[in-house]
């Protein structure tokens, strides 16, 4: 339950604690770094670790970082997007719902600049139009229609996105 530093030769210094069962979920924005654990947010500004009590961030398990700003998953298939440029700001009319199926959100990843938003049934492709509450858009016809069966298992490289699918496969 420590977040701990290490130098290139092992030396450890401890950077604060983060109360909680299970993974945790790290995501950087700028020069800081996210960690979430069972719904809540801490940030490491590379000086504080601080946990984020915007009363508008509801319990997320995972984050994606799109243009200077933080994608958050939410409660009942929601997601929001933070503030620019500050991970522990939320403004409440920033929420929205993948609206293909009414399923659950588990992750929100970003892959060449789109936002995936996977659940549990499907996952719903999103692009950044800038203007709106949340600032981001459906793209029309990005509908996969498989869901994702973990959420520690997405990843990227530079041309492809790997994840577990809902019926055990991995899919890129």
């Amino acid at each position: 339950q420590t977040l701990y530093s290490f130098t290139s030769i092992g030396t450890l210094t401890s950077l604060g604690t983060i109360p909680g069962n299970g993974k945790c979920w790290f995501e950087a924005i700028g020069s800081n770094v996210l960690v979430i654990r069972s719904g809540r947010v801490w940030v490491w500004n590379g000086t504080t670790l601080t946990e984020v009590t915007d009363a508008d961030l509801e319990t997320p398990n995972a984050a994606a970082h799109i243009n200077n700003q933080i994608i958050y998953d939410g409660d009942d298939g929601r997601f929001c997007s933070a503030d620019v440029g500050d991970a522990s700001s939320i403004n409440g009319l920033n929420y929205a719902t993948a609206e293909a199926k009414a399923d659950d959100l588990l992750v929100p990843f970003v892959f060449k600049q789109y936002v995936y938003l996977f659940g549990d049934l499907t996952i719903e492709t999103w692009w950044n139009s800038g203007s709106g509450s949340p600032p981001f858009d459906r793209v029309e016809g990005g509908i996969i229609s498989i869901g994702l069966k973990a959420i520690h298992s997405v990843a990227s490289n530079k041309d492809s996105m790997y994840f577990l699918g809902s019926d055990f496969r991995i899919y890129q």
